[in-house]
């Protein structure tokens, strides 16, 4: 059986931990980076969610939910291709799904998401 979990890396310089999504299979580990990292009080580790006080929060969900949906959706393919996918099954098949979305998404003349830069500030309360 699968599980999916979310990963808090350890603190960096900033202050931020990095987010990476892991998926186990009989013991097989897939790890991978989300490229966004935050301050660990405004990250919800069950539902592998930033807060919305951080005014990013949109874009680095969106970044978290494709590689999250990239996993399952790699661990689902090669399930219903009667494999196991272990650690290099799984590799091979979110290297070919994010490849082929990178492919269409310039096919389209559209940049793949990528959070490049952002500066953490809380927005207050009303």
């Amino acid at each position: 059986m699968s599980k999916i979990t979310f990963i808090l890396r350890p603190e960096n310089k900033k202050g931020e931990h990095p987010i990476s999504i892991k998926h186990t299979h009989e013991g097989s580990p897939f790890v991978k980076a989300t490229g966004v990292a935050v301050q660990l009080k405004y990250f919800n580790q069950t539902t592998g969610k930033i807060s919305n006080k951080l005014p990013m929060a949109p874009e680095w969900n969106a970044c978290i939910a494709q590689v999250y949906e990239d996993i399952e959706t790699a661990a689902r393919n090669i399930l219903g291709r009667g494999g196991e996918p272990d650690t290099h099954s799984m590799a091979i098949e979110y290297t070919e799904i994010t490849t082929l979305r990178l492919e269409a998404g310039q096919k389209k003349n559209q940049q793949p998401l990528q959070v490049t830069q952002a500066i953490t500030h809380v927005i207050a309360e009303s």
